[in-house]
C-alpha cells in the first residue's frame, strides 16, 4: 500500500481507529463523499458503546450556539450554554428504559462546511473541550466529519491550528462492510442481493464526471430504495419506479428493476419449505444470489432447517452468501443444530 493512502480506511477499520483514538482522548475528523455513511458509522459506534448521540450540523448553526449566549443576570456577565451540551458535573444520560448510559457522542457533522466564525468557535470544543467557559463532560466523545475538497461541496478551508490538532481519516466505500451493516439493519433483501452481485454499483459518485442524473447510487440512496420497497410493494407501479429512480438515478434504477425480474422465477418460501429436496433451483448466477438473500430474510426457527436443506443443493458459494446474510439478520438461527452442523464443515468461509 502506498503511504499516501494509509489514512483511507474501510468502515470496520474506521470504527476500530475511532475506538483507539477515543481511549487516547484525541478527536477524529472523518472525510468522505456525500452519502457514503459517515453519520451511520458514528451512530453505530455510539450504539456499540451505549452512548447518547448528539448530532450537530455545524454548517447550520451560529458561533453563539457553541459559545453560549451572554448571561447578564449576575454581577458579572457570563455565557450560558445550551442544554444539549453535556458539561462536567452533569448526570449521565438515560436510555429509553431509564437506565444510565456510558456517556455522549458529540458529532460535529459538516465541520468544514461551517462559516469561519463557527469553525473558530468549534476550535474550543474540539481542542480545549470547552463550551464557552465551561468544560465538557469527561465522558463526552467528540467526532467531526465533512466532505472532501474534490467533492465539489461547499467547504471552508481549515486553519493550520485546527488541522494539526485533529486525526484525519477518510472513509472508503466497501461493499462487504456495507452488506454486513445492511443485513443487520434488515434492509430489503433485493437491495442487498443486487449489491452482492454488483458490488461496484454500491457507490458510483464521481465529482469529476458530469452526469444528466440528478442523483446517484451510494450507501445512503440504496437505503432510500430499501425504504421504498418496504412500503411500495408493487415494483411495476409507476409511482414506485419513479421513487427508485429519484433515489439512485434513472439509469441505475432501470438496471436494478430489470434485475428484480429474477425474483419472478424463484419458488415461494412455502414451496421450498414443503419440498426442500425437489423445489425448483435457479439456474442463472444472478438468480442464485437473489434466492440466497430471499431465504436469509424470510428464515425463522420454524422453516430454517428446510430452507438450509434447499440451499445445500446449490453450489457452496451461494449457501455461504445465505449464511453470511443470515448471521446479522437473525443470529439466533445460527445456533440451531442444522446450522451448527453446517458451520462445523464450512464456518471458516463465513467469518
Amino acid at each position: 500500500m502506498e503511504h499516501a493512502y494509509l489514512h483511507k480506511v474501510k468502515p470496520n477499520i474506521l470504527k476500530e481507529s475511532i475506538t483507539i483514538a477515543m481511549k487516547a482522548r484525541r478527536m477524529v475528523m472523518i472525510y468522505g463523499p456525500p452519502g457514503i455513511g459517515k453519520s451511520a458509522v458514528v451512530a453505530e459506534i455510539s450504539n456499540d458503546f451505549n452512548m447518547k448521540l448528539i448530532d450537530l450540523r455545524l454548517s447550520q448553526i451560529e458561533s453563539s450556539d457553541l459559545n453560549g449566549f451572554p448571561d447578564l443576570s449576575g454581577e458579572k456577565a457570563d455565557y450560558k450554554p445550551f442544554a444539549m451540551f453535556p458539561l462536567a458535573g452533569d448526570p449521565l444520560p438515560l436510555d429509553e428504559n431509564g437506565k444510565e448510559m456510558n456517556g455522549w457522542t458529540l458529532f460535529l457533522d459538516e465541520f468544514n462546511a461551517a462559516e469561519r466564525p463557527t469553525q473558530k468557535a468549534a476550535y474550543k470544543v474540539a481542542l480545549d473541550r470547552m463550551i464557552g467557559g465551561l468544560a465538557l463532560h469527561d465522558r463526552c466523545l467528540v467526532i467531526g466529519a465533512g466532505n472532501r475538497e474534490e467533492d465539489n461541496a461547499l467547504i471552508e478551508e481549515q486553519s493550520s491550528a485546527m488541522v494539526s490538532r485533529l486525526v484525519h481519516l477518510e472513509l472508503l466505500s466497501d461493499a462487504p462492510s456495507w452488506l454486513m451493516w445492511a443485513n443487520k439493519a434488515h434492509l430489503d433483501y433485493r437491495v442487498t442481493g443486487y449489491i452482492e452481485r454488483n458490488p461496484m454499483k454500491l457507490n458510483t459518485f464521481n465529482p469529476a464526471v458530469q452526469s444528466v442524473e440528478m442523483t446517484y447510487p451510494c450507501e445512503r440512496t440504496w437505503h432510500f430504495v430499501s425504504d421504498m420497497l418496504k412500503y411500495g410493494t408493487d415494483i411495476d407501479s409507476p409511482a414506485v419506479r419513479a421513487l427508485i429512480a429519484g433515489s439512485i438515478g434513472s439509469g441505475p434504477a432501470l438496471d436494478f428493476l430489470n434485475w428484480l425480474k429474477v425474483f419472478e422465477e424463484l419458488p415461494s418460501i412455502n414451496d421450498i419449505v414443503q419440498e426442500p429436496n425437489t423445489a425448483k433451483l435457479p439456474e442463472e448466477a444472478g438468480a442464485k444470489f437473489a434466492v440466497a438473500g430471499y431465504i436469509s430474510s424470510h428464515a425463522d426457527e420454524f422453516n430454517f432447517e428446510a430452507l438450509l436443506t434447499y440451499m445445500t443443493r446449490m453450489p457452496l458459494e451461494y449457501c455461504v452468501v445465505m449464511m453470511r446474510y443470515l448471521h446479522p439478520r437473525n443470529p439466533a438461527l445460527i445456533l440451531m443444530p442444522c446450522a451448527t452442523e453446517w458451520l462445523q464443515e464450512n464456518g471458516e468461509l463465513i467469518f
